[in-house]
């Protein structure tokens, strides 16, 4: 139970990193393309 527990809350956070990671890719394409335009 309490592993089960503890994987769900693996993926959760890996989930979690991992559109953390492209919300921070956005935001630097962005502004990017502000400082070339």
């Amino acid at each position: 139970m309490l592993l089960a527990q503890n994987d769900s809350l693996r993926v959760e956070n890996s989930y979690l990193a991992t559109s953390l990671d492209s919300t921070r890719v956005r935001l630097e394409e962005r502004t990017i393309l502000q400082i070339l335009y």
